[in-house]
């Protein structure tokens, strides 16, 4: 393995490799944030689609239920989520 960066070159347009896409220039809560602010930027923002394939009945356990780890169960617990936050 070789240290030698002699061949680096700077790059100018490098912007465009690593941004296709127009910037997200939204702003979004941080952790120190309050719960209402939390609530109000996240209201702000659109639910994310869920591809149909992917959707699955909520499974709704009570606490500390373990369940085995496959698709069916990871997507079940996934639905009861957005179910509950209301996405």
């Amino acid at each position: 393995m070789s240290d030698d960066f002699s061949n680096f070159a700077y790059m100018d347009d490098d912007d465009d490799l690593l941004f296709d896409k127009e910037l997200d220039k939204r702003d979004y809560a941080k952790e120190e944030d309050s719960q209402e602010l939390k609530a109000e930027v996240g209201s702000s923002l659109e639910p994310p689609e869920i591809d149909p394939e992917f959707d699955a009945e909520p499974m709704f356990l009570p606490q500390g239920s373990q369940l085995e780890l496959n698709e069916e169960n990871v997507l079940g617990v996934l639905a009861a989520c957005r179910e509950e936050i209301g996405t």
